[in-house]
């Protein structure tokens, strides 16, 4: 995705969820020959999948999403929860001493202390950049911040039961604490009838 990982930012600053479905679309075609393909995604990408689904139907056969983020339609007197999250992604710290001391860290801390060890490694040795003899956040909080600004511009809830996959699966236990506090109940997953 854009501004993640080893991706650069958008030059115009678009961080709009269709741009993340879009470059979902173009890893398919390059390297999964158009699909459909069997794909995993945590947070953004969970909710990038469902939406790259909806937008070109049949392209991923398969999704397991953990922490996908899909918000249904707010209240009229309801602040969005994506706002929320924009403010603890703009809290958040970026940096560490080490790539052992973010793993550390985030090991004991939910949600990501539930995740297999593997996949907690790979998401510290790949979310991370090298940065002056210390590592910081490969998405920077202001760019996880605007993502979850422009979140509501593109994807509900309501877009899960459009979306026609085989199976869909939030992928957390029911206890699970979520990002920012954010409520997942009845986006618990989705089989077509």
């Amino acid at each position: 995705f854009r501004a993640h990982g080893l991706s650069t930012p958008p030059e115009h600053g678009h961080m709009r969820w269709t741009g993340m479905a879009a470059d979902i679309g173009v890893v398919v075609d390059h390297y999964g020959d158009g699909g459909p393909i069997r794909a995993v995604g945590h947070s953004l990408g969970g909710g990038s999948l469902v939406l790259a689904e909806r937008s070109r139907p049949g392209m991923i056969c398969v999704a397991w999403t953990f922490e996908p983020i899909l918000f249904g339609p707010p209240s009229p007197d309801e602040e969005p929860a994506s706002s929320e999250m924009s403010e603890r992604a703009r809290a958040r710290r970026s940096g560490f001493s080490s790539r052992r001391e973010a793993f550390d860290r985030y090991r004991r801390r939910p949600p990501l202390d539930i995740l297999d060890e593997r996949c907690l490694r790979a998401y510290v040795d790949f979310g991370f950049v090298d940065d002056d003899g210390r590592v910081s956040l490969a998405c920077t909080p202001e760019y996880e911040a605007r993502v979850f600004e422009q979140h509501r511009l593109d994807l509900t809830g309501a877009d899960l039961e459009a979306t026609r996959l085989d199976d869909v699966d939030r992928g957390a236990p029911d206890d699970a604490v979520h990002p920012a506090g954010v409520d997942h109940d009845g986006v618990t997953g989705h089989e077509p009838a």
